[in-house]
């Protein structure tokens, strides 16, 4: 048996675990290239021993952070990845289970579940706590179609773009990470929740950091990325992402949301505070007076000339009622009139599930 140290082995040794992008780590980024060779060496899936090897060495730093947040070898983790790729859905296939292309997270021990971290490419995963006798552990359970800010919300280059500088709020956000990737798009996102607790914080940056390389080597590789396949947002935003990984995690560790009243957002936060309000997956959870009051809310909190985007999820209480009907709107238009401000409807997807407004002077 060859008792070659583990690169998290190596890392510990180096004293870079503290500070795990610090410059002072090249040494560390050397161990790293010489393992990786080595650990692919032995692989039997030595055919992608130069793909993963280049797409590795192309994110070294993340590759460090991976390997010691995770506590996992080289070797694992590429026989892990090359697995995955020689599949026809590599992300299905590495996420796991008939209903993959989420991301794993940790339970959340006060109430059997939890929405984990959300992001620009990535669905939250829920992990619910099975009742003693019938197995134990933890079984995998997918919300109903994704709920990625790329996907849900339309979140791409184009709209990163046009909210730099601004400050967005965003309602409902979970253990989101957006709040974190958007600084590196100069975005000031407020998270906002009514449970604002990270259970296991370093658990969903491990799941995080793992994810984010394993697309970053599908991306390079030019595998299973094609549309239908795997939905991405442009790949220009996720090497964006990656190449602030540091920034995104230490912003991450540092901030979380701030608890929250959907139906009080006005006295709390103030009004026209925000140039952009969104929302998903919370909606569906509403009755139509909460709808309302939410709507007047969200009108009050962001600026004139700002915008509104809700994706309103795929299940709920009442399947019948997942939309906003105009009425709804027009209904909120009318409470909002103390704040002379409404909505206008920009766009609406045929699924009636995302609704993006423009917040006019009344």
């Amino acid at each position: 048996m060859d008792h070659r140290p583990t690169i998290f082995d190596l890392v510990v040794a180096s004293g870079v675990e503290q500070d795990i992008f610090s410059p002072g780590d090249l040494a560390t980024l050397a161990l790293v290239s010489q393992s990786t060779k080595w650990a692919v060496d032995q692989s039997e899936l030595r055919k992608w021993r130069l793909p993963l090897v280049a797409a590795f060495e192309k994110h070294q730093r993340l590759l460090l952070f991976v390997l010691a947040a995770n506590r996992i070898t080289v070797k694992h983790l590429f026989a892990e990845f090359a697995k995955a790729i020689e599949t026809p859905d590599p992300a299905l296939t590495y996420h796991g289970g008939p209903k993959g292309k989420e991301n794993r997270g940790p339970a959340n021990d006060h109430n059997g579940f939890t929405i984990t971290s959300r992001t620009v490419a990535f669905d939250r995963f829920l992990r619910l706590a099975k009742p003693q006798g019938i197995g134990g552990g933890v079984h995998y359970c997918s919300r109903e179609g994704p709920d990625n800010y790329f996907t849900c919300l339309k979140i791409d280059e184009q709209t990163l773009d046009s909210w730099n500088g601004k400050r967005v709020l965003d309602i409902g956000c979970g253990s989101s990470f957006f709040y974190a990737e958007a600084l590196a798009f100069h975005i000031t996102v407020h998270p906002m929740d009514v449970l604002t607790e990270r259970e296991s914080l370093d658990e969903l940056v491990a799941v995080y950091a793992k994810n984010t390389l394993f697309l970053q080597c599908l991306l390079f590789l030019q595998k299973g990325v094609q549309p239908g396949v795997l939905a991405v947002p442009e790949f220009s935003v996720l090497a964006t992402i990656a190449n602030n990984f540091p920034s995104i995690i230490d912003h991450y560790r540092d901030t979380g949301a701030i608890k929250g009243d959907l139906f009080n957002l006005s006295k709390t936060i103030g009004t026209a505070v925000y140039d952009v309000t969104i929302c998903s997956y919370v909606f569906c959870y509403l009755d139509r007076k909460q709808k309302v009051d939410a709507l007047v809310e969200m009108i009050a909190v962001t600026k004139v000339g700002g915008e509104v985007r809700i994706c309103t999820g795929m299940s709920g209480i009442d399947s019948a009622t997942i939309g906003i009907e105009e009425s709804i709107i027009s209904d909120a238009n009318k409470s909002a009139t103390k704040f002379k401000k409404c909505l206008s409807l920009c766009y609406t997807d045929m699924r009636g599930y995302l609704y993006c407004f423009e917040v006019k002077k009344q």
